[in-house]
C-alpha cells in the first residue's frame, strides 16, 4: 500500500483509540484552569485556632455557602491508610450557640463534613502549609445551596484549624466557540471522523499504488557521455579542387577507375552535401564564390 494511505489509516486508528478511551473512562479535558486548582495569593481566613465562633449570615453574605477547612501540615500518606497524616485524627465539634455541646464529632448537625482521603485534595493553600480537610455548612460534591441557618456557631477542634469562606460558583454562560471546543474534546466528534480517515486512507493507498505500478520501474539515466562540437562551414578545409574536404564526393574507388572506361564532360563534378553542383569548366574561384554563396543563404535563414 502506498505511504500515504498508511498514514491517514494510522491516523484513524489513533483517533478512534483516543475517542474511546475519553468516552469509556469520562476523561474531562478542560482548558481553562479549575477552581480548586487555583492558587490564593493573600487568603482571607475568617477564623484560626482551636476554639471560636462564627456566624453565618445568608442575608449579608448571599454568595457565602460556608467555610473550607485546613488544618496544618503537607500532604503527606505514611502509613499508606488513604487519608492524609495532618488530618486522619481531626475532632471538630461544631454547634448552634444555646444549645449543648455534641459528644460526638458526627453528631454535629450534619454541617461539618470532612474530606481527609486522599483522593480529595485542594492545593489553593498547600503553600501556607495547609491541608484542606473538610467543609462547614456544605458538601463540595453539590455547591448548590448552604446546609447553614443563620446565626452564631460556637467551634472546637483537637488540631489548630483555619476557615475560608467559601463562594458560590457562578458559571458564566459559554460562547459559542467555547461549546464547539468542548463538543470537539468530548470525544464522539473525533469518534465519527476516525472511520472516515480509515476509509480514505484505503482509498488513496490502492489508488495511488495501482497509479505506480501503471507507469512501469523508473528506469535510472546515467550522465550524459556525449560530446557535442560545432563545425562551421566558413573554416572547412579545401582540397586543390576548391571543394570543401568535409563534404563527400562521389569518387570512384581506385579498381573502378582502372577497368571502367573514360567518360566524357564533366570528370571532377559531383554533388556535395550542402547541395553545390560543380561541372566541368569552373575555376576555383567560382566554387569559392558559389560556396560562400550557400553559407551566407543558410545563415540568413
Amino acid at each position: 500500500m502506498h505511504p500515504a494511505g498508511r498514514l491517514f489509516i494510522v491516523l484513524g486508528i489513533i483517533m478512534l483509540s483516543v475517542s474511546v478511551a475519553i468516552i469509556l473512562f469520562d476523561i474531562d479535558i478542560s482548558l481553562e484552569d479549575s477552581e480548586q486548582s487555583k492558587v490564593e495569593e493573600n487568603p482571607n481566613f475568617e477564623f484560626s485556632g482551636q476554639i471560636g465562633n462564627i456566624t453565618f449570615d445568608s442575608e449579608n453574605d448571599e454568595d457565602i455557602l460556608g467555610w473550607r477547612l485546613y488544618v496544618l501540615g503537607n500532604y503527606i500518606d505514611s502509613d499508606n491508610n488513604s487519608k492524609w497524616d495532618s488530618c486522619q485524627d481531626l475532632e471538630l465539634f461544631i454547634w448552634i450557640q444555646g444549645t449543648e455541646k455534641p459528644v460526638k464529632s458526627d453528631e454535629t448537625m450534619n454541617i461539618f463534613y470532612p474530606t481527609c482521603e486522599v483522593n480529595n485534595t485542594r492545593q489553593d493553600l498547600s503553600d501556607f502549609a495547609l491541608v484542606y480537610s473538610g467543609d462547614i455548612c456544605f458538601t463540595s460534591s453539590n455547591y448548590s445551596s448552604s446546609t447553614c441557618s443563620d446565626g452564631n456557631y460556637s467551634l472546637e477542634s483537637n488540631s489548630y484549624v483555619r476557615l475560608v469562606k467559601e463562594e458560590k460558583i457562578i458559571e458564566p454562560e459559554k460562547s459559542i466557540s467555547q461549546k464547539i471546543i468542548d463538543y470537539l474534546v468530548s470525544g464522539y466528534v473525533t469518534l465519527c471522523i476516525s472511520p472516515i480517515l480509515m476509509l480514505l486512507g484505503l482509498l488513496i493507498g490502492i489508488s495511488l499504488e495501482e497509479e505506480t505500478k501503471n507507469k512501469g520501474p523508473k528506469v535510472s539515466k546515467g550522465p550524459t557521455t556525449a560530446e557535442w562540437r560545432a563545425y562551421s562551414l566558413a573554416q572547412s578545409e579545401r582540397g586543390s579542387d576548391g571543394l570543401a574536404k568535409s563534404f563527400g564526393r562521389h569518387l570512384r574507388t581506385r579498381k573502378r577507375q582502372m577497368t571502367a572506361k573514360s567518360r566524357k564532360g564533366n570528370i571532377r563534378g559531383g554533388v556535395h552535401k550542402g547541395g553545390g553542383l560543380f561541372l566541368g569548366g569552373w575555376t576555383e574561384e567560382d566554387s569559392n564564390a558559389e560556396y560562400k554563396k550557400k553559407v551566407e543563404d543558410r545563415r540568413q535563414k
